[in-house]
């Protein structure tokens, strides 16, 4: 961390989103709100990541007491997109020319029979749990979220607001 994100509360996720970030990015995070209650600032470049890393942040953000502002810088992408809506409503931002990327959770599967169908009963709970999350943060409903995610939903900052993953373009 240094002297000037300390000063101004910043948290930056940038890169692959992993444990080795996630445990930086809750270090931070923790810090910052046993320090005072104030807003922290959290921007965000990144392709995404594990899923499990980014749901542990978002579940951080979603637990202190101080109101975390997300700017998306450059690429949210993938899990990325959603810890950028995870940010306090009426505080998420995002640059113009932001690319954002929402999709379904990815996996190989291989194994034996019974080691693959489990792996599907996790994918697809993850999935549908990461679904729910973006269902809660944004405007779209699951029906919404459902058939854009069939496929890469790459939005721009516009329409990042006109559906509720974020507020305004900064």
């Amino acid at each position: 961390m240094d002297r000037y994100d300390q000063d101004n509360r910043i948290v930056r996720v940038c890169g692959e989103i992993n444990n080795e970030m996630m445990i930086n990015v809750i270090n931070q995070l923790l810090y910052y709100n046993q320090e005072n209650h104030a807003p922290i600032k959290m921007e965000i470049c990144s392709p995404g990541g594990e899923v499990h890393a980014g749901l542990a942040i978002i579940d951080i953000m979603n637990s202190i007491e101080s109101d975390v502002y997300t700017i998306g810088i450059g690429t949210c992408a993938s899990m990325a997109s959603l810890i950028l809506a995870a940010g306090k409503k009426g505080h998420r931002q995002a640059n113009e020319h932001c690319f954002i990327l929402l999709h379904q959770a990815q996996s190989t599967l291989s194994g034996s029979y019974h080691d693959i169908q489990d792996r599907y009963q996790r994918m697809t709970y993850i999935n549908d749990t990461v679904l729910q999350m973006y269902e809660n943060y944004t405007l779209m409903s699951e029906k919404e979220l459902r058939e854009n995610l069939q496929k890469d939903y790459i939005m721009t900052t516009k329409q990042a607001i006109d559906c509720g993953l974020i507020d305004q373009s900064i």
